[in-house]
Formats: structure tokens, sequence, C-alpha cells
């Protein structure tokens, strides 16, 4: 949910970009230096916000995401008693089965275990 709630204003901002960056939306109290051509060239290759939304199913992440949501569906709407089987199968590739081997514990132990006897011991101030 806390997504959902950052994407709604970043539609919203999307939908305005181009009279903000392009068009006179701050009058002369900004101005870039000639010397920047940046904006400028961007400027040049913005043709509006529904161009922008046709370029974007040309993208590889546009169809990486459609490809997230339709495995989403696939595996919680239609087929919810896969996840399960695939935990079970994959069961030896998932991290948590790599706790284990005590590779983490040992790091976390050494990491954590000197940050907190680093922490106790007692500190002059002067």
């Amino acid at each position: 949910m806390p997504l959902v709630l950052l994407a709604i204003p970043s539609i919203c901002a999307g939908w305005v970009i181009g009279p903000v960056l392009y068009g006179g939306y701050f009058g002369h109290s900004i101005s870039i230096a000639p010397t920047h051509s940046g904006l400028r060239e961007m400027a040049e290759e913005f043709h509006g916000v529904l161009s922008m939304m046709a370029q974007a199913v040309k993208t590889v992440p546009f169809w990486m995401t459609v490809a997230g949501i339709a495995a989403a569906w696939y595996l919680y709407i239609l087929k919810p008693e896969l996840p399960a089987k695939l935990r079970q199968k994959l069961e030896s590739w998932s991290p948590s089965s790599r706790r284990n081997t005590g590779s983490t514990a040992s790091t976390t132990g050494f990491f954590a275990g000197g940050a907190r006897k680093f922490g106790q011991r007692p500190v002059a101030l002067r």
C-alpha cells in the first residue's frame, strides 16, 4: 500500500512535467546557463506525456513489470497452490537454507559481537 501511495503523486507529477520543465511555469525565476545544454537537448526529445507513454511500451522495464504482474496473477489467483509447491521444490536454493551452513551466524556474530563489545567500553569524556 505505501508504494501505491507513492505512485499516485508520481503519476500526477508526470502529467505536468512538460509545462514545468519546458514551459513558462517558473517564469524568469530560474534561468539555465547557456553552457548547460542538457535541458535544451531534453526539450528537443520531449513530445508530450502521451508520446512518452507510447514509447514506454517499447522498453524492457515495462515488459518486466507486465511479466511480474502476470506471474503474480497466475501464481496467486489462477493457481494458488503452486507457490507452496515451488517453495518446497526450490527450498535448497532459498536463503533460509543457507543459514544452516553457519556462515551467516559467524559473520553476524563477528560484526555484531564486535560492535557490542566496542559499545560496552567506557568512554572517557574530556
